[in-house]
């Protein structure tokens, strides 16, 4: 039998760690999470801080590249005007 535990941030369900060997494996559930798909921490709680620094750095990323002015919205299409 395998032991999984989910990992949530307060936003999101990033994904779930296996235990395997003498650390865990991570998988992947969220986009934004991929980076770290089959990563190996030594801890449960290794892999929840990268999780939260990996989080951390991509609402920053999003923050800094968004500004009020993009002619294209979220999804590359231009942004709909409520009439």
């Amino acid at each position: 039998m395998t032991d999984a535990f989910i990992i949530e941030t307060a936003t999101l369900t990033a994904g779930i760690v296996a235990a395997q060997g003498r650390g865990f494996r991570f998988y992947a559930s969220h986009p934004s999470m991929f980076p770290l798909e089959g990563a190996i921490f030594d801890t449960l709680k290794a892999c929840h801080r990268a999780v939260e620094r990996l989080e951390r750095e991509s609402r920053k990323n999003t923050a800094d590249t968004t500004a009020p002015n993009d002619t294209l919205g979220r999804w590359g299409s231009p942004p709909t005007i409520a009439a």
